[in-house]
């Protein structure tokens, strides 16, 4: 039987890879790509959700501010990762730092979010 982490886990895997197709496939129709400021807002929420996640399964190996810098800096690391996979793979997409910083944002907030959380949760029970 597996247990709700597993699953857990398999979602997190399941969205990662999803968000990687979402980043890296070809946009074949511009209907697609809002651009502007729609699709900074959709690289924020993106990963800042992804961030999130991570920062949950580290909750509890890691608190308070280390739980913050740990989820800001996997997941700014992983948004540049995208990044430079655009850039070098070819892929028909293109490199923009503000896509970048969009992302490192939302990591940032996830930090914040998810330590926070924590600090809620904590308070709660004592």
């Amino acid at each position: 039987m597996t247990t709700s982490n597993t699953w857990s886990w398999v979602g997190f895997t399941l969205f990662t890879l999803a968000l990687l197709w979402l980043t890296l496939t070809p946009m074949d129709r511009p209907s697609v790509n809002p651009g502007g400021f729609l699709d900074k807002m959709a690289h924020f929420s993106l990963f800042g959700f992804w961030s999130y996640l991570f920062g949950s399964f580290m909750d509890g190996k890691w608190n308070g501010v280390h739980l913050f810098a740990l989820t800001a800096v996997v997941g700014t690391l992983f948004g540049a990762l995208v990044e430079g996979l655009q850039l070098t793979l070819a892929v028909g997409r293109s490199f923009e730092v503000l896509d970048m910083v969009a992302n490192a944002a939302g990591a940032t907030c996830a930090g914040i979010a998810t330590s926070l959380n924590l600090g809620l949760r904590r308070w709660r029970t004592e």
